[in-house]
């Protein structure tokens, strides 16, 4: 072990949509008997190639993989994992091994019915009129605002149910926020311009044809935009630590 007192770094690795070999109830692609024992795998492979912290999906492209969103509404708030004790399960196979956790999220906002978020779709495009940021209109179908508060209320419910309520059992490192390029954009929508104009232009409110023409404009929209992005995740970080998930907590966003 390394003297106490120094500073710890943690060594991890994600996978690119790596769980469909027990995505699936039978079949001959399923590749293990017991879906925990996929994990454990990679738990044991960690432990031999000296890395620390294990890090998991709980979102991809902003979908449910493996925990339980029942108490917050289940499937009208986001929709149900297959396998909703996967992560819980996950978890408590953990105790076994001496690796920290680091879970991370491609968060859109919620995805669900009546009660999600995400599906809201409230960050608008500066320039477009067909409500896309990108050409990859599948990707799009949800997104969310970091300026909005909803967006923080939001995430903290899927904090609650995939770190909170497990803190008693492993070591977290923190959570690392992934978002794809149009999850978590720069939004024009009307309510974002109107908070611009509150906290960042003396109350003069603005228009997306105002900042399309006026760059010096649009520059200081940017600057407000991301020093409240820092906010959002400083906010988790804050929230994390208040729920005695650690004091040396940390949010990674990427």
């Amino acid at each position: 072990l390394p003297p106490t007192g120094l500073p710890r770094r943690h060594l991890f690795f994600r996978e690119e949509m790596a769980d469909g070999v027990i995505n699936q109830d039978a079949g001959p692609l399923l590749g293990v008997t017991n879906r925990v024992d996929w994990y454990e795998y990679k738990a044991r492979l960690m432990k031999f190639l000296g890395m620390n912290t294990f890090s998991r999906d709980l979102l991809e492209f902003g979908h449910n993989q493996g925990w339980d969103s029942g108490p917050y509404g289940g499937n009208n708030w986001v929709y149900q994992s297959r396998y909703p004790s996967l992560w819980g399960d996950t978890l408590t196979m953990l105790e076994r091994y001496d690796l920290n956790v680091l879970p991370y999220y491609e968060y859109a906002g919620s995805r669900g019915g009546s009660s999600s978020l995400g599906y809201q779709r409230r960050p608008k495009p500066l320039t477009r009129t067909d409500d896309a940021y990108t050409h990859i209109s599948w990707s799009e179908d949800a997104r969310a605002d970091l300026t909005d508060p909803d967006t923080l209320t939001d995430f903290k419910k899927m904090l609650d149910l995939t770190v909170v309520s497990y803190a008693a059992k492993k070591k977290f490192a923190g959570v690392w926020l992934r978002p794809r390029v149009s999850e978590l954009p720069i939004g024009f929508g009307d309510a974002t311009l109107a908070r611009f104009a509150t906290e960042a232009n003396g109350g003069v409110a603005v228009t997306r044809a105002q900042l399309q023409a006026d760059s010096a404009l649009l520059q200081r929209y940017y600057e407000w935009w991301m020093l409240r992005r820092r906010a959002f995740i400083d906010s988790v970080t804050d929230y994390l630590r208040s729920k005695g998930v650690g004091s040396d907590v940390v949010t990674l966003f990427t």
